[in-house]
């Protein structure tokens, strides 16, 4: 330190990012972290006794000297072991960290969840590819290849860029392996296709036909109906999202006090409280109910005896993110789609949403009172209506609008379609097939085949506005 103070460089240390040192007639460097707010213990000679030459080569070699102190330090040889318990609490000394520090939102299933992407998924494709070492990861050849792999297995673009590589494989990089760090520390990678492809919505006519025929829900095994109060739960998601353009969350926490009725129009309310945390104060609205989804929610509440939420314990309770998307691969089943379909057209539990939100686009009603249903923001001003800001919509303004959703969805569920049986398969939670037969409608698509094999794709973000 004393011949850093004849330097009078500790003043500037934090400024220029490090410090010179002049031993013996050659001038060593010593860099700053800026996040612990501490020198590395590292000196490193610049082979020069001229101090403006010193300067340069400090931070010419700057990267290329640290990068070899964390590789010296991490000394990574078992890549494998690495990975594999980075996302394992007892294991992982990084897990421990940020759960003290409270950095990332980390709860115990988000935890379970990213080590389950990093074992089933990027271990498994790093021997599959012989990957053994930390230096053979690049951005532009490992990374993307990774990516086409995930794509392969039907996961979704916004899960792999989001979730698994910004959220599991990236902080690795940031927080163990900074000598081969290939991410941009400072902001999120966004991989090919990151920008999220428009999500794809389902025939109009068809997809309604069959949310209005429950029976085609069934499906049968040795000739006996198999399962039958799950699919009813999974159509009435589907009914939801698709007749009043509920996301998963607002679905999923929704109480019996959540329906209750404006004039004699039915409505569904959807509230923030009990800590139900809205994605935004816009969310908060009332929402018509058409008959079919009247209906389908009163035999649902009647056969499994609700006494208050309908689909979970209390707010605590996790999203079951997996049963919205096996609601989708049945009414996408039944349709006729195949698992190639629904990623090539973008299809996902999301798209009822935006199925609703394009039915109603097609109606009378004008464009805010759709975005208002939606739960989106709203310009008052441009309702031309007597209305100055959401609190001073009355019972009059529901009634009205409540009878228009409710008749035009009315009026859409009047076409018929004719339908076959075939045979489909269903991975199951533990990864197993079971076979059943069920209906599917003819000709949904033009490339529509005969394989109706679904294992189970992960979308797990889908709780978005459109």
């Amino acid at each position: 330190m004393e011949v850093d103070k004849q330097m009078g460089s500790v003043s500037l240390r934090p400024k220029k990012g490090y410090t010179l040192m002049f031993r013996n007639g050659i001038y060593y460097v010593r860099y700053y972290n800026e996040e612990t707010k501490k020198d590395l213990p590292m000196n490193r000679t610049l082979n020069t006794g001229d101090k403006e030459e010193a300067e340069k080569r400090a931070i010419q070699y700057k990267e290329a000297f640290i990068a070899d102190y964390y590789r010296k330090k991490s000394r990574v040889k078992d890549i494998y072991g690495l990975f594999s318990n980075f996302y394992k609490l007892e294991k992982s000394t990084y897990l421990q960290d940020q759960i003290k520090r409270g950095d990332r939102a980390l709860s115990p299933a988000i935890i379970k969840k990213y080590d389950g992407y990093m074992n089933n998924h990027w271990i498994p494709f790093l021997k599959e590819h012989g990957i053994k070492r930390i230096e053979e990861i690049t951005l532009e050849g490992t990374i993307k290849a990774f990516q086409d792999y995930l794509l392969d297995k039907g996961i979704s673009k916004k899960t792999i860029n989001t979730n698994i590589i910004n959220g599991v494989i990236k902080p690795v990089f940031d927080t163990v392996m900074k000598d081969k760090n290939i991410f941009n520390t400072n902001t999120k990678y966004n991989l090919k296709g990151a920008k999220q492809e428009q999500t794809g919505t389902t025939p109009q006519a068809k997809t309604l036909f069959l949310l209005n025929n429950p029976d085609l829900w069934q499906l049968y095994r040795n000739g006996k109906v198999m399962n039958g109060r799950t699919y009813k739960k999974y159509r009435l998601w589907c009914l939801l999202s698709a007749t009043t353009g509920l996301r998963e969350g607002e679905i999923f926490y929704l109480r019996k006090t959540d329906f209750d009725k404006i004039k004699d129009v039915p409505y569904l309310f959807v509230n923030n409280d009990d800590g139900r945390n809205l994605k935004t104060e816009n969310a908060k609205r009332k929402v018509p109910l058409p008959a079919i989804t009247l209906n389908a929610i009163r035999e649902y509440i009647d056969e499994n005896q609700v006494k208050d939420y309908l689909f979970c314990k209390n707010t605590s309770s996790n999203i079951d993110t997996k049963g919205f998307m096996y609601a989708f691969l049945h009414l996408a089943a039944h349709l006729g789609y195949t698992q190639k379909d629904l990623i090539d057209k973008n299809l996902r539990f999301h798209s009822l949403r935006v199925f609703y939100k394009t039915l109603l686009n097609r109606s009378e009603l004008k464009e805010d009172i759709v975005e208002y249903l939606m739960g989106h923001k709203i310009d008052m001003g441009s309702m031309k209506e007597r209305y100055n800001n959401r609190n001073d919509l009355d019972d009059a303004f529901f009634v009205k609008y409540g009878k228009t959703v409710i008749n035009y969805f009315n009026e859409h569920m009047k076409e018929n379609f004719t339908h076959t049986t075939k045979e489909v398969k269903f991975k199951d939670k533990r990864g197993k097939f079971q076979q059943y037969t069920t209906h599917v409608l003819d000709n949904i698509t033009d490339d529509v085949n005969d394989d109706f094999t679904w294992g189970i794709f992960d979308d797990h973000e889908t709780i978005s506005s459109v």
